[in-house]
């Protein structure tokens, strides 16, 4: 997979699971919990995850508001904190 696609697989897969955490990423951009460089480094320990695959499935089943979000996923506490708020 190119580098590119590969980035905007991630991005989807990491879009998803913000929506099955209850986070609005673009809400948390505008009102300045999240910033664009912090975005950028989800970003990047996304495309580090080698669980991509398991990550697809689980999505699959847990589509929006799961009561937690899987161990594996590397932006799980700060989705989880942006859904908090």
């Amino acid at each position: 997979m190119f580098d590119t696609e590969r980035r905007i697989h991630h991005s989807v897969l990491m879009g998803r699971m913000a929506e099955a955490a209850g986070a609005d990423l673009g809400a948390a951009l505008a009102d300045g919990r999240l910033s664009v460089p912090d975005l950028v480094a989800m970003l990047g320990r996304c495309m580090g995850c080698q669980a991509a695959p398991e990550c697809e499935v689980w999505l699959d089943y847990n589509p929006v508001r799961a009561p937690a979000l899987p161990g594996y996923c590397r932006n799980r506490d700060r989705l989880a904190g942006l859904a908090a708020c």
